[in-house]
Order: structure tokens, then C-alpha cells, then sequence
């Protein structure tokens, strides 16, 4: 069975989240402009987050999954409990389609000596996501 699968590996700090409650400044679980690598089904990819939209909590960027060499726009909506819901617009065989990613809210872990933010998979829709996963984001070096 294959499952859809999101994980983000920050490798430095400031790129992808953090780890305490939304406010003024950058928080932890707070999403950031930058680029950081993980996997997106199963497959390695590059996550480009390219702007944040606004004083929203809405970002736009790409995904470059190495595998099958497409480079899909996508969009993360944080929400105030900080779970995300990410869209992949699909281009190629199935142009003009999308895949959906809800989660839960965040858990905070400690994994390998590095704290490792786990996002449950609430609800997938779209091509290949029949079977959820989750996102995990590595903070710290």
C-alpha cells in the first residue's frame, strides 16, 4: 500500500519552523520563507517557499520532487492551533489537478537528539493520497 507521505528535514534554523506559540515575532511551528529538503509520497523533494502572502499565515512556493523531475506550485495555509493544509497544483499527465494535505496540530518530539516537529495527517484528497501519512519538520542543525 503506498501512503502519502509529507516530511520536511530543516537542515538550519529559520527555515522551516520553530517551536513556540504564533505571535509577533517568529515562533515555534511557524512556517518561514526559505528552501529545505524532505519527501512528498514517499519521494525526496525540495520544498521552495517562496513568499509568505501578506501579514496572512497563507505561503506560496514550489516542490521539486528529484525522482520524477516535477517542479508543482504549491500553497500552505498555517492555522492558528498550527496545522497546515498544503495544496500541490499537479502540471503533466495530470495538469490542472491537485493533491490536499490537512493535518492535526503539531506535536513537539525529541528525535536523535533533535527536536522534530510531527504533524499528523488529518485528511488527503486528490491523486495518490488515498493512504495518509504524516509531515515531520527536523529542528536545529
Amino acid at each position: 500500500m503506498k501512503q502519502f507521505i509529507v516530511k520536511f528535514v530543516v537542515v538550519a534554523v529559520g527555515l522551516g519552523a520553530s517551536l513556540t506559540a504564533q505571535n509577533c515575532e517568529a515562533a515555534d511551528h511557524d512556517l518561514r520563507v526559505g528552501s529545505f529538503q524532505g519527501n512528498w509520497c514517499g519521494l525526496p523533494a525540495r520544498f521552495d517557499i517562496q513568499q509568505k502572502i501578506g501579514n496572512t499565515w497563507k505561503f506560496k512556493g514550489k516542490i521539486w520532487i528529484k525522482a520524477t523531475g516535477q517542479y508543482d506550485k504549491i500553497e500552505i495555509e498555517q492555522f492558528a492551533d498550527n496545522s497546515l493544509r498544503i495544496v500541490r497544483f499537479l502540471a503533466g499527465e495530470h495538469n490542472g489537478k491537485h493533491q490536499t494535505l490537512s493535518t492535526h496540530r503539531p506535536e513537539t518530539l525529541l528525535k536523535n537528539g533533535h527536536k522534530t516537529v510531527n504533524y499528523r495527517a488529518k485528511q488527503g484528497y486528490g491523486i495518490g493520497t488515498n493512504n495518509l501519512g504524516h509531515l515531520l519538520v527536523t529542528i536545529g542543525y
